[in-house]
C-alpha cells in the first residue's frame, strides 16, 4: 500500500531496478543474468564472443591478480586462471617452475589455475584473455593528478 510513508522506499528501490538497465550496468546485469553469477559493480568484467559464437567472461575483482574466466562452451563453470597459467602452454616457464619439484605456491606450478590447453582456448581467446589482464592491471594502477582536494590533501 503506497502512502506518505511508503512512496520514499518505493522510489527508492524502483530507482535501483531502473539503474540496473543503465550504461555499464546494464552490461553487467546481462552478463549476470547470462552466466548464473552475481557481479559486484566494481569488478572487472569483460565479454569476448569467439568466432563459433561462444561467449567467454573474464572477470576479476580489483586488485586480485587471479581472475575468472567463464565460458558458454564450458557450462559457465569458473575457471580460476593467472596471466602466468595462461601463458603455460605458449611460453617456457622459468626455469624450476614448470610444475614438477616446483614451489607448490608458484601460479606456474599451482594445479589448481586452469591453463588455456585445458580450457581449450585458441590463440585468439588467449591473447584476448591476456588482454584484460594487461588492461585490469592499468586500471588498478593508483593515478595521481594535478590539484585534486583528494590528492592534494594527501600530500
Amino acid at each position: 500500500m503506497l502512502n506518505d510513508n511508503t512512496v520514499p522506499f518505493f522510489v527508492a528501490q524502483a530507482r535501483r531496478y531502473v539503474g540496473r538497465f543503465r550504461g555499464r550496468q546494464a552490461v553487467l546485469t546481462h552478463l549476470s543474468e547470462m552466466s548464473g553469477v552475481e557481479f559486484d559493480p566494481t569488478d572487472h568484467v569483460l565479454h569476448f564472443v569467439n568466432g563459433v559464437d561462444e561467449d567467454l567472461i573474464f572477470w576479476k575483482r580489483r586488485g586480485d591478480a587471479l581472475a575468472t574466466l567463464l565460458m558458454s562452451a564450458h557450462g559457465w563453470e569458473p575457471h580460476l586462471v593467472s596471466l602466468e597459467s595462461l601463458l603455460r602452454s605458449e611460453v617456457t616457464p622459468p626455469e624450476g617452475g614448470d610444475g614438477e619439484g616446483s614451489d607448490p605456491g608458484s601460479r606456474w606450478g599451482d594445479p589448481d589455475l586452469s591453463t588455456a590447453g585445458e580450457l581449450g582456448l585458441n590463440r585468439a581467446e588467449i591473447m584476448w584473455a591476456v588482454s584484460c589482464f594487461v588492461s585490469t592491471q592499468e586500471a588498478d594502477e593508483p593515478t595521481e593528478c594535478e590539484g585534486c582536494p583528494s590528492c592534494t590533501a594527501r600530500r
